[in-house]
Formats: structure tokens, C-alpha cells, sequence
């Protein structure tokens, strides 16, 4: 649009005109890409909404909302048109028509590839974060944690079942399939009660340590080892209430050599060492505030939650005969259960739902990097008809022709990695510092993320490379 740009120009248009005209442009493509993004927002909105479970009677869209999408707009057609409005109406009108201006606005290669390396940069950023935090929420369910997690069964306690425990336990454990049964607090992958007095008798006492109530049978079900002394037994009874069984994390943070016996502060009361655990991972986050792998193991039992491990395998019919049982014993409340496999923290309540999410934004960024890829390998193509021309006439062969063109935008794609991908491991490795277990940021994958990058990046462009390349060189010659 140069030379219209031109020709208005000496026809009297200002520069002010001109800038409003471009701007004009961009805000109506803008007003259809906001038109068409309410419309697939509106129609999408309601499946989204029901597979995070969430439930809207009405979207709120209040004037806040409103204010907020106008001041989206106005900015965005702000950016995307006042540049080349001001760049462009910037040139003298003689400059275009002596054939000075197409080569001063060459001058804006370095700028052009500044905002492509910028583009796919951002483009491999948030495509290696997606892989890695999909990664992740995959390895918070699958990751050893230092018990045996696999085919228990986690049971609300409600009803007569706290009354009835003993002989629910005892039925339960009459199954073929069952292989323990047990009684907790918690669930062990999410220990959350924390803020106690606890230590030693003189001195301050420490605040926090993770507290978890069992019964005697719990460090069994769960293949929790023990490193000294014993557990709580049944046998034992009412005496269990002045023990506690404590994990290595503990002992080492207080810097006992041999605990067993020793007695210990918690809760106002003197409580006797009975035994040590082998540390687990019973919490998913790294909080400041617990800056040690405390965990005290307290007798208690029946507690809030049972757990019954069956057999690997086990069918739908096994395990209506444990709801058989519950039937029996708590009639009038749904048995709610499911495998401590899947559960699913608070922070990774929707993981399916954020993972499917963060493929589509990977494959967006992709999309939006190959379209950018596309637009300057069209522009730089055209840009160099001539020359293409010149080298064909001059007996270059379409293979020397292609790597030519191909050789920039190459450049332009491994700047860009060099760059997204130490960034993305920094981020990745300071994020990943806030979980307790996370999943390694293997070198490979960065190393796959670089080669696809790459080979996406020469599919996108060596098909236009190859239509140049092809052109006869007489009409490359004379296309002016």
C-alpha cells in the first residue's frame, strides 16, 4: 500500500488522516476478531464450565467487565495499528515514486526479526512449560512416596461405622481379596494438620510438625518401614494413648542418636518414643513454614477416613461385597470411596481439566508461531523475487535457491531456542521448588522440544522457499 499511501499524500492528505485511517482498519479487524471470540467464548463456555465443575446460574458481566473488554480493545488496536500507520505515513511522497522508499523500508529487517525470534520464543517457552507441567500432575499420581499406595481404598467415616469400626474391620478383612484394613486422620499423600507444641520439655518449643492420628494397623496396610522399635498394637490398647511413633525427618531434625524409649513433649504432655518410621512424602507443597519432615504418628482408633487394600486387580464385584458390608453395618448412607491412586489435591483438583488446557494453549502457540513463520517467509520472498531471478539466470540450481532462503529463518528459530529454553528450565526448576516431589526437567526433552521446533520450522517455510525457487526467472525479472 505504499504507493497509494503516496499518491494520497500528494494529493493534499495529512498525516494525521492517514494515521486515523489505518487505525480505523485496525480497529474493525479487531471488532471482528472480538465478535467472533464472544461467539465461540459463549458457545464453549457451558462444556468448560461443567468439566471443571463449576456451576453458573448467569456469567457475571457487570460494568467492570465491560470496562475491562473496552479497555482490551482499545489497547490491542492501539498496538497492533499505530506503528505501521506512523511508520509508513512518516515517508515523503517522492521517496516512493523514485523508488527510494521500498529500500528505506528494509530498514525495518532488524525490527522484523526481533518480533519473530520474540514470537517463537514465546511459542517454545509455553510449549516445553505445557510438556513439563503436564508431566507434573502425572507424576504427583504416580511417584513413590515411600508406602505403598497402590489398590487401597479410601472410605469416608460417617455414621454408625465410628461405633460399629471393630466389627466392620473384622468382616472386611473376612474377604478373599482384602488384604488390611485400617483407620487414619488422613489420607497420607495429604497430611494437613500441623500447628502444635512439640520437642522437648525445656526450651521453646517447636510450632510445627505434621500430625497424623492412625490405629494399629495402619504402618502395616500401607508398607510403611520401621527403622526402630514398633508400632502400636492392639494389644497394647488404652497404653498406645502415651506413645507416639515418629519418622526419621523428626529424629534428625532434632538431632536424636537413639530416641526409642526417650520421652518427648507434645500437646502439654509427656508422650514415650514407641518407634521409628521411615520418611514419607506426606504432603505435596514445600511451605516456609515447616522448614523440617516432621511427622508424628499419635494413637487413635477409629479416625476420619478407612482404607482397605485388596488384591491388585480386583473386579467391580469384589468390591460391591465391601459395600455389602457397609450396607450392613451403616444402613441409610452411601458408601463414597475411591483408590488413594486417584486422588487429586486441592492444587491439582481439575489436573485433567488443566492439562487438557494447556495442550490446546501448546498447540495455539504453535499455531501462532508457524502463522508468524508464514507471514515473514511470504514478505522475505517477496522482498527477494528479484534476486531469486538474478541467481536462476544465472544457472543456480532450486536446491541452492531454497537453502538460501531457508538459511535466515533457521537462524532466526535456533535464536529463539537458545533463548526460550534456559529460560524455560529456570522457570520450570524455581516453580517445581514449591512442590516436595516433583518430576525431573530431563535435558532430552528440551533437546526434542529444540528438533521439532526446527523441522516444524523448515516444513512451515520450505514450501514457499520451494514456490519461489521455482518461479520462471523471466517473470521474477519482470514481476515489477
Amino acid at each position: 500500500r505504499i504507493k497509494e499511501i503516496a499518491i494520497r499524500k500528494s494529493t493534499g492528505a495529512s498525516k494525521r488522516q492517514l494515521v486515523f485511517q489505518f487505525l480505523n482498519e485496525s480497529y474493525i479487524l479487531l471488532f471482528l476478531a472480538l465478535y467472533m471470540g464472544f461467539f465461540i467464548s459463549e458457545h464453549l463456555s457451558g462444556s468448560v464450565f461443567r468439566y471443571f465443575n463449576i456451576y453458573l446460574d448467569t456469567i457475571p458481566r457487570g460494568l467492570d467487565y465491560w470496562m475491562l473488554i473496552a479497555g482490551v480493545y482499545l489497547l490491542t488496536g492501539l498496538l497492533a495499528g499505530l506503528y505501521p500507520s506512523l511508520k509508513i505515513t512518516g515517508f515523503e511522497p517522492l521517496a516512493f515514486f523514485t523508488g527510494k522508499g521500498p529500500r528505506n523500508l528494509s530498514s525495518g529487517r532488524r525490527s522484523r526479526r526481533v518480533l519473530i525470534v520474540f514470537q517463537f520464543a514465546f511459542s517454545i517457552f509455553f510449549i516445553t512449560a505445557s510438556i513439563f507441567i503436564i508431566r507434573q500432575f502425572t507424576h504427583m499420581r504416580e511417584a513413590d512416596l515411600g508406602f505403598n499406595r497402590e489398590d487401597v481404598l479410601y472410605i469416608r467415616t460417617k455414621g454408625k461405622v465410628w461405633d460399629r469400626y471393630p466389627l466392620v474391620k473384622q468382616e472386611l478383612e473376612q474377604l478373599a481379596f482384602v488384604k488390611g484394613v485400617s483407620s487414619a486422620s488422613d489420607i497420607p499423600v495429604n497430611v494437613n494438620y500441623g500447628e502444635i507444641d512439640w520437642g522437648e520439655r525445656d526450651g521453646d518449643h517447636n510450632k510445627f510438625a505434621r500430625v497424623i492420628r492412625t490405629n494399629a494397623d495402619f504402618h502395616s496396610t500401607f508398607d510403611i518401614d520401621l527403622v526402630a522399635g514398633e508400632y502400636f498394637t492392639t494389644e497394647r490398647d488404652t497404653l498406645n494413648y502415651e506413645y507416639v511413633v515418629v519418622n526419621q525427618g523428626l529424629v534428625d531434625y532434632m538431632g536424636w542418636e537413639d530416641p526409642v524409649g526417650r520421652e518427648m513433649y507434645l500437646w502439654g504432655d509427656d508422650r514415650i518414643i514407641l518407634g521409628i518410621v521411615e520418611d514419607i512424602q506426606f504432603f505435596p507443597l514445600n511451605l516456609p513454614a515447616f522448614d523440617n519432615e516432621a511427622l508424628i504418628y499419635v494413637y487413635e482408633p477409629v479416625q476420619d477416613y478407612l482404607f482397605v487394600r485388596v488384591t491388585s486387580g480386583s473386579t467391580p464385584d469384589q468390591v460391591s461385597a465391601i459395600e455389602e458390608v457397609f450396607d450392613k453395618h451403616n444402613p441409610g448412607y452411601e458408601l463414597e470411596y475411591d483408590f488413594i491412586i486417584n486422588y487429586k489435591y486441592g492444587i491439582s483438583e481439575n489436573s485433567d481439566g488443566i492439562s487438557i488446557l494447556f495442550k490446546v494453549f501448546a498447540a495455539i502457540a504453535i499455531f501462532i508461531a508457524i502463522m508468524g513463520l508464514i507471514g515473514l517467509s511470504l514478505f522475505n520472498n517477496n522482498r527477494r523475487t528479484k534476486e531469486v531471478g538474478i541467481r536462476k539466470a544465472m544457472g543456480a540450481h532450486k536446491e541452492e535457491i531454497i537453502k538460501l532462503l531457508l538459511a535466515e529463518f533457521m537462524r532466526l528459530v535456533i535464536i529463539s531456542n537458545l533463548v526460550a529454553l534456559p529460560l524455560a528450565y529456570l522457570v520450570l526448576w524455581k516453580m517445581f521448588q514449591f512442590f516436595s516431589y516433583s518430576t525431573e526437567l530431563k535435558i532430552p526433552v528440551f533437546v526434542i522440544v529444540f528438533i521439532l521446533s526446527v523441522l516444524f520450522s523448515m516444513l512451515t517455510v520450505i514450501y514457499h522457499a520451494w514456490r519461489t525457487a521455482r518461479a520462471n526467472p523471466v517473470d521474477s525479472l519482470r514481476y515489477e
